[in-house]
């Protein structure tokens, strides 16, 4: 697909999140689609290279800065370890989420 901004998600999972430092804070697992608006809603993202314990990041808390093949994400190591999962079976875990990277919610 070139240098173009739209890619496959498959061409994106592997892809490290790092912070500003350049330290690893995880490695995107795969996309979740918003299906009813049309765009990516999170980056699943996994610390411990297993789909278990999938962190889900909202798409807008991530930056690319120019740089392919790595997602700059403004956090610390250790607040990656307090970072909420994926719980379907939770209806409020979408605005913890975005809470807890603080992303403003759907408007």
């Amino acid at each position: 697909m070139g240098s173009s901004e739209i890619v496959a998600a498959e061409v994106l999972q592997g892809d490290p999140v790092v912070n500003r430092r350049g330290e690893l804070l995880g490695t995107v697992e795969d996309l979740a689609i918003d299906v009813r608006r049309g765009r990516v809603a999170y980056a699943l993202v996994t610390r411990d290279g297993t789909t278990r314990r999938l962190l889900p990041i909202p798409w807008e808390a991530l930056d690319r800065e120019g740089v392919p093949g790595r997602w700059i994400l403004d956090m610390d190591p250790g607040e990656m370890e307090r970072a909420p999962c994926l719980d379907a079976d939770d209806a409020d875990w979408a605005l913890q989420v975005r809470e807890f990277y603080r992303v403003p919610g759907e408007r």
